[in-house]
C-alpha cells in the first residue's frame, strides 16, 4: 500500500498541482492580510469576528473548489491513464481507488491545515489580542468535510462522463447551498443532500453523522463506478 500511494502522489503532485496550490495560499495570505487590516473595531473581540468571519468565507471558497478540481482531475482518463500499468500488475480496483482516495483526502488535510496556519500567523501579527476560540477550530473541521463531500460529489459526475466540465454542476450545487445556509432558507431535502458549513455555526453530534453518511454513500457510488468502467490508455 505505501508504495501504490507514493506512486499515486508522484501523478498527483505535479507542477499544474504545485502551481494551483500556491495560486491558492498567496491568495489566501493577501486576502487575509487585507481582511485584518480593515479589522479596525474598537472593541477587540468585533476585531477577532471580523476577521474570522470574513477568512473563512473565503477558505471555504478557495478550499471547496479547489477540492473539486483536484478530485475530478485526478480521474480524468488523460489523468489516470497510469492506472493501466498498475491494474496489470496484480493490484485490484478497489485497493487502487482506495488509496488514491487516501492520497487525495490527506491533501486536502494538508492543505486545510495550512490554510489554517496561515489565518492564525496573520492574525496574530495584525490582530491586536487576537484569539483563536475553539468553535473556530471546529469549523475548520467541518470544512474539510464539507470539501470532501463536494469533491467525491463532482467526482461521481466526472467518472459518469470522462468530461471536467461537469465540475461547474457541483460547484453550482454548492454555491446554492451557500445562499440557503447564508440566507437561513431551509428547502426540505436539500438541506440533507446540499450541506454547508455557516461561519459562526459548527455542526452538532448528528449533523456529522449525516455529513459522514453521505461522504460514504458517494464514496461507494464511486468505488463501485471506478470497479467498472473501461480503463483507456
Amino acid at each position: 500500500m505505501k508504495a501504490l500511494i507514493k506512486c499515486h502522489l508522484s501523478y498527483i503532485i505535479s507542477k499544474t498541482t504545485v502551481i494551483i496550490i500556491l495560486i491558492l495560499l498567496v491568495i489566501q495570505l493577501f486576502s487575509s492580510i487585507i481582511i485584518a487590516n480593515n479589522a479596525s473595531f474598537s472593541i477587540y473581540s468585533q476585531n477577532n469576528y471580523f476577521y474570522f468571519q470574513n477568512t473563512f468565507l473565503l477558505l471555504k471558497i478557495l478550499s471547496v473548489f479547489f477540492g473539486i478540481f483536484i478530485f475530478s482531475y485526478s480521474f480524468l482518463n488523460k489523468q489516470d491513464n497510469y492506472s493501466i500499468l498498475i491494474l496489470t500488475s496484480n493490484i485490484s480496483r478497489n485497493k487502487y481507488f482506495i488509496s488514491k482516495m487516501i492520497v487525495l483526502n490527506l491533501l486536502m488535510l494538508i492543505i486545510l491545515y495550512t490554510e489554517m496556519f496561515v489565518y492564525v500567523v496573520v492574525g496574530k501579527l495584525l490582530i491586536v489580542n487576537f484569539v483563536i476560540k475553539s468553535n473556530e477550530l471546529y469549523l475548520f473541521v467541518d470544512l474539510f468535510f464539507i470539501v470532501i463531500y463536494y469533491s467525491n460529489l463532482s467526482l461521481l459526475f466526472v467518472q459518469m462522463t470522462n468530461n471536467i466540465y461537469v465540475v461547474f454542476i457541483s460547484i453550482t450545487l454548492f454555491i446554492v447551498s451557500s445562499v440557503l445556509t447564508d440566507n437561513n432558507y431551509h428547502i426540505k431535502g436539500l438541506d440533507v443532500l446540499l450541506p454547508n458549513v455557516v461561519e459562526n455555526i459548527y455542526f452538532i453530534d448528528n449533523e456529522i453523522i449525516k455529513i459522514m453518511f453521505l461522504i460514504t454513500f458517494i464514496f461507494t457510488l464511486n468505488l463501485i463506478k471506478f470497479s467498472r468502467k473501461d480503463i483507456i490508455v
